[in-house]
């Protein structure tokens, strides 16, 4: 009887998650980054919990910095994870935070020419596991 409780609370906080996403997924237009130039997308949790992309920089016009971001557009991980992301421009960190949140960024700049690689990772942080760990889906953006 003990186990079918933890399984029922188990689905119950999956099943709000995913209705929670519903709701979050509305509040992505409030990010100023939307209307950028999406250039790489990532996924990190059921799709693996550690994930990468990479973008290669070019220069065009006089500018010898681009304004980059990273922005949550969907989620319904399980709540006993968070999504940590690390962002490297040709080596070096150039940004790191939480991005669990819908709607969650981070904004940095670089040089034009660098190679951007951005580190995902689907951290545990405690609590009940879901059967499911679900997804949250990340998207690098240019201005």
């Amino acid at each position: 009887m003990k186990n079918l409780s933890k399984l029922f609370l188990t689905l119950l906080i999956c099943s709000l998650s995913l209705i929670s996403f519903e709701a979050k997924s509305q509040i992505i237009s409030v990010n100023p980054c939307n209307s950028w130039q999406g250039v790489a997308k990532d996924c990190v949790g059921s799709c693996g919990l550690n994930s990468s992309m990479g973008y290669q920089g070019v220069c065009s016009g006089p500018s010898l910095m681009t304004n980059y971001c990273i922005t949550n557009v969907g989620s319904n991980l399980c709540p006993s994870h968070e999504v940590l992301t690390t962002v490297f421009a040709n080596g070096a960190i150039v940004a790191s935070g939480n991005l669990t949140a819908v709607g969650s960024s981070l904004s940095f700049s670089a040089p034009c020419n660098s190679f951007i690689y951005v580190y995902d990772q689907a951290s545990y942080i405690g609590g009940i596991n879901c059967i499911q760990l679900g997804q949250a889906y990340l998207k690098l953006r240019k201005q």
